[in-house]
Formats: structure tokens, sequence, C-alpha cells
């Protein structure tokens, strides 16, 4: 049976609280427990202004409050999702999707430093990161150590059906922003809640009373690769990136031609 865990990405005090509070309810009432990328220090002007749409103002004490509560009452699990947010290179990292990062081609120092201010911020105001959430899922094999130098040793993000180890960080797989089950393994469904229209709810609502049965939580996906059988995994992860890289390169070589 499939496995699929939720993925929160942009949550910062600035958001568009309406929506959040909507996916918060349905989240809720499933007893889901997501993981949710919280910016610790948000500098991007585009997230910031989805704040101007939402009719619920809430201040910076009270978003941490509330982040707070979700993680120590509701369960909900903590990623560190970049620093400031802002994108300061246009290289595509390890994952290879876009062409703007926040960490890959920088220093280690500088690398390093980000990571320390951000998980900073959240401890300072009760939070426990469990995992990192690059920022347009870019980062390279200098973040990895920058994070393991920071305790940080989990991250959701990666091409594969199976969690897996890299360089002494494990990914849970997020290979989509679709809800739907299909197949074998983990997925990670990535949800950027501030772009989401109405009917976007309502599918997730349909959708969960469903599937709720194959939703798990980041930790769970963790504690499985531990237990799982690691050989029989990563045959499978192999045959799969071949097959993805496989079909992406022969997708941008069509563009090339269209």
């Amino acid at each position: 049976m499939r496995k699929v865990i939720i993925r929160l990405d942009d949550i910062s005090w600035d958001m568009n609280f309406d929506k959040f509070d909507r996916i918060r309810e349905i989240l809720c009432r499933y007893q889901v427990s997501p993981i949710i990328g919280v910016i610790p220090e948000n500098r991007d002007q585009k997230l910031a202004e989805y704040r101007n749409e939402s009719d619920h103002e809430t201040g910076i004490d009270e978003f941490w409050e509330l982040m707070r509560e979700l993680q120590d009452k509701d369960g909900w699990e903590i990623a560190l999702h970049g620093c400031y947010h802002v994108y300061t290179t246009d290289e595509p990292g390890i994952m290879d999707i876009n062409k703007r990062s926040e960490f890959a081609g920088l220093s280690y120092e500088k690398q390093r430093e980000l990571i320390k201010k951000g998980r900073t911020v959240l401890e300072r105001n009760g939070l426990k990161p469990i995992a990192f959430m690059a920022p347009a899922h870019s980062f390279d094999y200098t973040t990895i150590k920058a994070l393991e130098d920071n305790g940080i040793y989990n991250i959701t993000d990666g091409l594969a059906v199976y969690p897996y180890k890299q360089k002494g960080c494990v990914f849970v797989p997020q290979t989509g922003v679709q809800l739907k089950v299909e197949g074998l393994g983990y997925s990670t469904i990535c949800i950027h809640v501030n772009e989401w229209s109405d009917d976007r709810f309502e599918k997730l609502d349909q959708f969960l009373s469903t599937h709720r049965d194959c939703i798990i939580s980041y930790s769970e996906a963790l504690r499985d690769y531990k237990e799982g059988n690691r050989i029989y995994w990563r045959a499978i992860n192999l045959f799969y990136y071949i097959y993805f890289i496989s079909r992406r390169r022969l997708s941008r070589i069509k563009h090339r031609f269209v």
C-alpha cells in the first residue's frame, strides 16, 4: 500500500491565514499530522503579499504561539524552510528542478551560517525542527554538510520511491503536488496553501475521506526507513531514478524542438 506524507510549504507569520485556517481545520478533523516548512524570518516579498489577501490578521507572537500549539498538541512536525526564503543564486542544486536557490552554490561557511540562524530562530520560539525543507527544492552537497554540522539529518525531498540515505542525511521522497495515491512505496504531497483556490480544499477533504488509511507522518516514514528492507528499497529507488531522469531529459529535448 502506498504511504503518503502531507507537507505544507511557505509557513510564515505573513502568510494567508484564512487559507491556513481552512487547511488546518481539514487536517485536524482527519487527525493528519503534516510536516510544515516554517520560514524563520521571511524576507520574500512575493510571499509577504499573500497576507494582504487574508481577512485574518495575525501578529508575529500569535504566529509562534500557534506553531507551538500545532507541534505540541496536534502533533504537527516542523521542518526548517530555509532562513529568509530569498533566492541568491540561480543554481538548481541536486534536485535540478528550479534554477533558483537560497543555498545551492554558496560557500560552506555561508550555508552553515544561514542554517544556524534559521534553527536558532525556530528553537528560540519553542519549535523543534526534525527536517530540512529547501526553498524551491534547491540545495547541494554543501548544504547537506552544513545541515549535519547543525544537527539536522533529515530532508523532505528526493526523487525516489522509498526513503534513502545520502551523504549522511535521510531523504523522504517528495515527487508531486497532486492529491493521489498510486503504486507502492512512499510519496510526499507538497502543498502551497497560499496559492490554493476553493476547489482544492474540497478535493483535499474528499481525498482524506477516501485515503486516510494511507496517510502517515514524516516521523513514521523515518521509523519505517530504520526498519525497512534497505537493499530492496535501494534497488527500486535506482530503477525509479533512472526512469525519472530519462523521462525528464526526453521532455527537455522535446521542448527544444517544439
